[in-house]
């Protein structure tokens, strides 16, 4: 099931959601949200003050006449909006500043949650969901942190002022327009659940369109050689008019507040001039109580559409704060139990020990497999395809644990030992020799990243990297490309097993490092294989029976267990399982050794 399906499940409700976000998040900036809410307080006061300043510049100036009042209301005005524009630029560098670190703090969160996940759980992900979930739920989050404190700050403050106005102008009327919060907050509520709806179906249509992109631009050579351009470029466009669809479909849903608010904000200002304008010709009331009323009145307005629109606001940002908070509440850590301790490897022994596993709970793949790594030398483990060979190696690797049983090393559960102690001991080279974006000297450092350049130059000449490294274009300093796109398959496996022989370990797990390389290029690497297994416990898990036939011995898996094992010879002779292997790669390997004698 996908991060996404799992979030939407959990349909926490708003308010806890924002209280941890507070809580977790924004208490954090306390003080300069306190800074921005005293700022807000300004620009409301302000507000009210105009509003209520307005009734004296009628009375006094254009009843009274009054020529020096004219000159002290002109100079307070100007005052008020001084103090108002500067009010307002604080604020706003303020929030600003506060959003851009939430948005960088989140993703560091964020990214760190992904890095202490389980491997089994990340490989199991979809990875345009992660990046959205590493992005989309930062964003979120300090979109709502934004929004709730323009809207306390801001809004609210501002209407507690100009209401207080309307209160001391006609409190008759003030009261007649608390009457219809309810009325909006209603109409309001019935938007957002909508809104919220909508916002899940463009999360997933978002994220699925995304992931299609990354797909077709990482498999382009797959795409072009099949000729899917045509049928990619359909489902793309398919896929992006569902997401237009939804966004107009939103567009509607949450305009739909306008016409309402508007209507409502008419009835409130033809009341306020009617009822105003009544007391104004019956009870004496001065025309500057009017205008000072009505002004305030239709001011009032503008922040209480604000705080209606926030609402829908609120909802789109909350899928994606829901989302991030189900991804960090997730418990499958790659750590280690409160008793572990770091693995120490003396011989290098590996032993399998009844270990039965599944990647899925009605399927095994691994079915009471028992059997011994001898320290020191090599071992292969061969069978046919989806026999359960990589999963001995990512189980070694403790990138999945095993159901039941257990695998140690050196008699150590490891298990019951420290990630990084593990993992330190065990140097891999896998089939698709990852390349992170960067340098060829950055890239053969992730087995050392202390190692110095005469330690880099040395693990590339023993993987038989360093002629072709010193014919590129900046050497050492050349970039590998998105992928190791600019080098070739031979070429990045040269890398990753010259960072491996860098890490130096006891053991060496080799996962079919040549198999999808030419004879020739093969050759070339075995000779760096060997090297590098050379007096380590190499593990080595093959495809191509070429390749093993000097291991000091051969593990045969057939349907998760161990069907047969021993030297090449050994096997041959007995005619078992590998024997018929044997016997269907014999043409290939005659080939490869009459290729090679020539």
């Amino acid at each position: 099931m996908s991060i996404i399906t799992n979030a939407m499940d959990h349909d926490r409700r708003l308010y806890s959601v924002v209280r941890r976000l507070i809580t977790e998040t924004g208490w954090q900036h306390a003080p300069r949200y306190a800074l921005a809410f005293a700022l807000s307080a300004v620009v409301a006061g302000t507000t009210a003050a105009v509003a209520l300043l307005l009734g004296d510049v009628i009375n006094e100036i254009f009843i009274k006449k009054n020529i020096n009042a004219l000159f002290a209301v002109s100079m307070a005005v100007f005052v008020i909006f001084l103090v108002r524009g500067f009010s307002m630029f604080g604020q706003a560098v303020v929030l600003s500043q506060i959003s851009n670190a939430i948005v960088l703090e989140l993703q560091v969160r964020l990214f760190g949650q992904v890095m202490s996940k389980e491997p089994s759980f990340v490989m199991g992900s979809n990875s345009a969901e992660l990046m959205m979930v590493v992005n989309n739920g930062a964003r979120s989050a300090t979109n709502l942190l934004r929004t709730l404190a323009m809207a306390v700050g801001r809004d609210v403050f501002t209407i507690i002022g100009l209401m207080i106005v309307l209160f001391i102008q006609n409190y008759v009327i003030a009261l007649a327009m608390l009457g219809a919060i309810p009325v909006i907050a209603l109409f309001v509520n019935q938007i957002t659940k909508r809104v919220r709806s909508i916002s899940r179906e463009q999360l997933q249509v978002g994220t699925l369109l995304s992931n299609r992109i990354r797909a077709s631009i990482q498999g382009i050579r797959v795409v072009k050689a099949f000729g899917m351009e045509k049928e990619i470029q359909a489902a793309m466009e398919n896929n992006a008019a569902d997401l237009k669809r939804l966004s107009n479909k939103q567009a509607v849903v949450s305009n739909r507040l306008a016409p309402f608010m508007e209507a409502i904000g008419g009835v409130i200002a033809a009341a306020a001039i009617a009822i105003g304008g009544w007391r104004v010709i019956e009870h004496g009331d001065t025309p500057g109580e009017l205008v000072s009323f009505i002004f305030a009145a239709l001011m009032v307005y503008d922040p209480a559409r604000r705080l209606s629109q926030a609402r829908t606001g609120l909802e789109k940002q909350l899928v994606g704060i829901r989302l991030m908070y189900d991804f960090i509440d997730r418990e499958d850590f790659d750590g280690d139990p409160p008793d572990a301790r770091a693995l120490k490897v003396d011989r290098g022994e590996v032993r399998f020990d009844k270990v039965f596993f599944g990647y899925t709970g009605d399927q095994t793949v691994l079915n009471e497999i028992d059997f011994v790594i001898e320290g020191g030398k090599t071992t292969a483990i061969v069978g046919r395809s989806g026999g359960g060979k990589t999963t001995i190696a990512n189980l070694l690797l403790r990138f999945w644990r095993p159901d039941t049983g257990t695998v140690r090393i050196d008699e150590q559960d490891i298990n019951s030992v420290t990630v990084a102690s593990l993992r330190t001991n065990i140097a891999y080279v896998g089939q698709e020799a990852f390349m992170f974006d960067g340098t060829i000297r950055a890239n053969i450092r992730v087995g050392k990243r202390d190692a110095t350049d005469a330690e880099v130059i040395s693990a590339a000449k023993a993987a038989d990297a360093y002629d072709f490294i010193q014919q590129s274009p900046r050497g050492f300093d050349t970039p590998v490309g998105e992928l190791g796109g600019s080098l070739s398959g031979g070429q990045r496996q040269r890398i990753a097993i010259a960072r491996a022989l860098l890490r130096d370990t006891p053991i060496v797990v080799l996962d079919e490092p040549t198999s999808a390389l030419d004879g020739e290029t093969e050759r070339s690497i075995q000779k760096a294989l060997k090297r590098l297994a050379s007096g380590r416990t190499t593990v080595i898990i093959a495809h191509r029976l070429s390749t093993i036939r000097k291991a000091d011995k051969i593990l045969v898996i057939g349907d998760g267990e161990v069907v047969e094992g021993g030297t090449h010879d050994e096997l041959i002779a007995r005619g078992g399982q590998y024997a018929r292997l044997y016997a269907e790669a014999e043409p290939q390997v005659e080939i490869e050794t009459k290729t090679s004698v020539s």
